[in-house]
């Protein structure tokens, strides 16, 4: 459990299922990375919250499961975000991630994510931590 300040908020939010359900609701793209037929991770992409730069989209749910991690398939599917993001004409990709995730944000800044200030919902979270692309 990396974060167990954030759980009474979620409580309060309805939980994992509202939560999820509610950011689902804007996912215009999610990706599912699959070896030998066994679904190793996904990532979507998402329209921001109001406040948020709205000429962008959001990377979210970027997930890898344990035994795949190291293997570069949060790298592909972070690459096939991207390239959808710029079929649509998107130029500048978004994403939050925490303080406690090392591996992740080494993954956004080896892969040009640069630190921007937290934009909503994530400027009220003092876990958070913003990053942007420009694609081009």
């Amino acid at each position: 459990m990396l974060y167990p300040e954030l759980f009474e908020g979620l409580d309060a939010a309805g939980g994992f299922e509202a939560v999820d359900a509610r950011l689902g609701a804007d996912v215009v793209l999610t990706l599912v990375a699959y070896r030998d037929g066994e679904a190793l991770g996904c990532a979507s992409l998402r329209r921001p919250e109001p406040g948020a730069p709205q000429d962008a989209l959001e990377v979210k749910k970027v997930f890898v499961r344990e035994r795949a991690r190291r293997s570069g398939a949060a790298r592909r599917l972070l690459d096939g975000l991207e390239a959808a993001a710029r079929e649509r004409g998107t130029v500048t990709l978004l994403l939050e991630t925490g303080i406690r995730q090392p591996g992740a944000v080494a993954l956004y800044r080896g892969s040009g994510y640069r630190a921007v200030q937290p934009f909503p919902p994530y400027d009220e979270n003092p876990v958070a931590l913003c990053f942007a692309k420009r694609l081009g």
